[in-house]
């Protein structure tokens, strides 16, 4: 099982930023690192990206240009591109059948962004924020599988 840390700023950041947005998908990036034989991955930096989809409030598009620019940051800082973060601002506090069938990078960890009143509740749950919880997820072949996020101070 793969673990995601992400520190309590940049998942606040994650959570803050899906709060302002009700009708729409909000999206961006993750930057960190990968430990490959911890099999955990560490997230450092996160940037907001402009969804663009002709239907924001079901689904997200990246702006390109913007996507590539975080790439690129992530890159010169050092770090790899590990998350995507996107929100589900109507409920699933998990991928819906468009996020796995559009799935275009599955070596990276895919996090939820969804209404806490929506989400699950497990004893692994992270905290909500302004009203917000983040769920994680590998989508490979097909498949979804939870990953255990852990926020840290």
């Amino acid at each position: 099982m793969t673990n995601f840390y992400l520190n309590l700023g940049a998942y606040t950041e994650i959570c803050s930023y899906a709060a302002t947005q009700s009708s729409a998908e909000v999206c961006g990036l993750i930057g960190g690192r990968w430990k490959p034989f911890d099999r955990a991955a560490f997230g450092e930096q996160v940037i907001s990206i402009p969804n663009i989809a002709a239907q924001p409030e079901v689904t997200f598009l990246m702006e390109p240009r913007d996507q590539i620019q975080a790439m690129t940051r992530f890159a010169k800082a050092g770090l790899d591109t590990i998350g995507i973060f996107h929100s589900h601002p109507q409920g699933m506090d998990r991928p819906s059948q468009t996020d796995i069938q559009e799935c275009a990078y599955p070596d990276v960890i895919f996090l939820i962004v969804c209404p806490a009143i929506y989400a699950e509740w497990t004893a692994e749950r992270p905290p909500t924020i302004n009203g917000m919880v983040v769920t994680a997820w590998r989508i490979k072949n097909g498949e979804a599988t939870a990953v255990t996020i852990v926020v840290s101070e």
